[in-house]
């Protein structure tokens, strides 16, 4: 990050998992499954706790997003930290993809891009981006606000008086 405005949206976005209570839903619902005290449907239940455990749900995420986008905003940062989060992101995500460089590894890279695309739980960056673009248009807030720039300072002490 380099930007408090960026770290705004960020915190915002985790606040808002918490506020709509999406860490207490899937505690909720993997309780529900394990519940159950079936021994086929049992042995299924494990795959889909398996997965819930990657993250939220792809609403839950556009939820945080749109929600911490209107939290920063409110609270005074430009909605330009939430614009170049998300680029930072994808950036980030076409940096530390696998390219492939024969045809096994082609035909390797489409199955597994084709399960995780299939299991992912979070937005591709790019939807992110679009999400986080159309609320900036819908709530007519300031694109043009400059950025606050991110000061990091600590104390290192050794604990003694």
């Amino acid at each position: 990050m380099t930007s408090e405005d960026e770290l705004a949206f960020v915190l915002g976005h985790e606040l808002e998992h918490i506020d709509h209570y999406h860490a207490i839903e899937r505690v909720q619902i993997e309780a529900k499954l394990k519940s159950l005290n079936l021994d086929i449907v049992s042995d299924m239940a494990e795959i889909p706790i398996s997965l819930w455990q990657a993250g939220y749900s792809k609403d839950q995420e556009f939820e945080a997003n749109r929600e911490g986008l209107r939290i920063a905003s409110a609270a005074g940062y430009s909605p330009q930290g939430a614009v170049m989060m998300t680029e930072r992101l994808g950036k980030l995500q076409r940096e530390y993809v696998i390219h492939a460089e024969t045809p096994t590894d082609e035909l390797s890279q489409v199955a597994i891009d084709g399960l995780t695309g299939y299991f992912r739980s979070h937005p591709l960056p790019s939807e992110r981006l679009e999400q986080v673009n159309t609320v900036i248009a819908e709530d007519h807030l300031a694109k043009d606000q400059s950025l606050k720039p991110l000061h990091i300072e600590y104390e290192v002490t050794s604990g003694e008086r």
